[in-house]
């Protein structure tokens, strides 16, 4: 386990947006009690990490350095395993002063997964609160297992947080998640708080977990509903209002405009706001230059085996042009046209001339081709750059609460905010391992983990 400490290359969790009126960057720098920032120490050193410091003074009368081995932690994080952490966790989060002297408005929740080394067998988690195992990687490591952290931010701050099975569904996660939160809150907040998630939150059975709460999503692209409001704004290019920038300042800062609509899904009606960005988004960029490349492939061979024909007479190469357009009418990104040419060729007789043949025995050769000319259709591409760097908010957010349509976007831009904390969550002085072996001690040290982003995230405002 690394300590917690911040390097001079870290963003900090709330390190987001442009700097203060006062010009001043938002980014601070903290060493973790004075050490250098670029240490990591396993935890069985953990006595050589408090050997030269004042422990009485952080820890209280007659603690030493030697009571920090790892067999007293280890025993330690049973305890705290046992204790139930998710409870602890909160009640340390939402107990705190930062969070006491806070009006909760907008909970941005997400989810990450993190992968552990090991082979942890199945058989040590029958009894498990939950299971490190293979599934979905948002680490990009499928080879590895993985448990899963799940975050809700508040300003920054993480006042709410699970530790989960690794193959834990975002879709199930957000309504159990729910019902457990809504033990620590009571009616009068939840009434006023407005839920971010992102797409995977919108399944029928979140939708009628949120009938009376309120919530602010984006729509999946798999729904019929998302095409269906994306033809409606394009088609109606006089609709679009022009809102600029959102989350970021400088020229590189994507820009958006919206249109609002109201539909029904699951039998009720919802705020659907269409949101088109300046900037694609870099997969899906690469995405379309696939596509583009793979049609040009497609075509250039489409066309050599026709260029390769021949016909005796004008209206049969025009019969083969008009069928090979009705066989090949499906290119989306590139204007192909194609003509019937005349070609003339000599060819020598076989056989010896005669000497009174005054083409010496050569004759001319008519023939008729068909040739293309294939251009990129940049208005069709343009068309889908744009649809591909537009997405749909759905929200129930009354517009007592969001009258604009963009402060919706607003409010779902800000997911930066965990988005930060998962960052700085899995830096390698952060947290750069897990070495302990049972399901239970991982469960604990997670969590430990977490109260450590929390601190961190706090002192990060400070």
């Amino acid at each position: 386990m690394s300590r917690a400490s911040c390097g001079g290359d870290h963003r900090c969790p709330r390190d987001v947006g442009p700097p203060s009126d006062r010009g001043e960057p938002r980014h601070r720098h903290y060493r973790a009690l004075g050490q250098s920032s670029r240490t990591r120490e396993p935890l069985y050193r953990i006595e050589w990490f408090f050997r030269d410091m004042d422990v009485e003074a952080l820890f209280g009368n007659g603690i030493e350095a030697g009571h920090f081995n790892d067999d007293r932690l280890a025993r330690a994080l049973d305890k705290f395993a046992d204790a139930d952490p998710w409870r602890i966790y909160h009640e340390i989060a939402l107990g705190s002063p930062d969070a006491c002297s806070l009006v909760l408005d907008v909970i941005r929740l997400d989810t990450t997964s993190f992968s552990v080394q090991g082979s942890y067998d199945p058989a040590d988690f029958e009894d498990a609160p939950f299971r490190i195992t293979r599934g979905y990687s948002k680490d990009l490591r499928p080879d590895l297992k993985q448990f899963l952290f799940g975050l809700g931010s508040y300003g920054g701050l993480p006042l709410f947080a699970d530790v989960m099975s690794g193959n834990q569904s975002d879709k199930t996660w957000y309504g159990p998640w729910t019902e457990r939160i809504t033990e620590l809150l009571s009616p009068e907040v939840w009434n006023t708080l407005i839920v971010v998630a992102d797409s995977a939150f919108v399944t029928e059975e979140n939708l009628n977990t949120y009938e009376k709460r309120w919530f602010i999503s984006r729509m999946p692209e798999t729904y019929r509903l998302c095409e269906a409001l994306k033809d409606r704004a394009f088609a109606d290019e006089s609709r679009w209002i022009e809102v600029g920038s959102v989350a970021q300042e400088g020229k590189e800062a994507a820009s958006y405009r919206i249109q609002g609509f109201e539909d029904e899904l699951y039998g009720r009606t919802y705020r659907f706001v269409v949101v088109e960005s300046s900037a694609l988004d870099q997969r899906k960029a690469k995405r379309l230059e696939k596509l583009v490349a793979e049609e040009a492939q497609a075509i250039e061979k489409a066309v050599a085996q026709q260029e390769r024909l021949s016909y005796h007479c004008e209206a049969d190469a025009k019969v083969a042009l008009e069928d090979w357009r009705r066989r090949h009418n499906r290119w989306g990104f590139h204007h192909v046209t194609g003509q019937v040419v005349q070609e003339r060729t000599v060819k020598r007789r076989v056989g010896r001339p005669r000497k009174t043949d005054p083409d010496q025995g050569n004759v001319e050769v008519v023939r008729w081709r068909v040739t293309f000319t294939v251009e990129p259709d940049t208005e069709a591409i343009e068309q889908r750059r744009r649809r591909d760097s537009t997405f749909v908010l759905i929200s129930n957010v009354p517009r007592t609460r969001r009258a604009d349509d963009a402060e919706l976007l607003r409010d779902y831009k800000g997911q930066i905010e965990v988005e930060n904390l998962f960052r700085a969550l899995k830096q390698p002085y952060f947290v750069h391992g897990i070495f302990v072996k049972t399901p239970k001690r991982v469960l604990a040290l997670a969590y430990v983990f977490l109260l450590g982003l929390l601190v961190y995230a706090v002192t990060a405002t400070i």
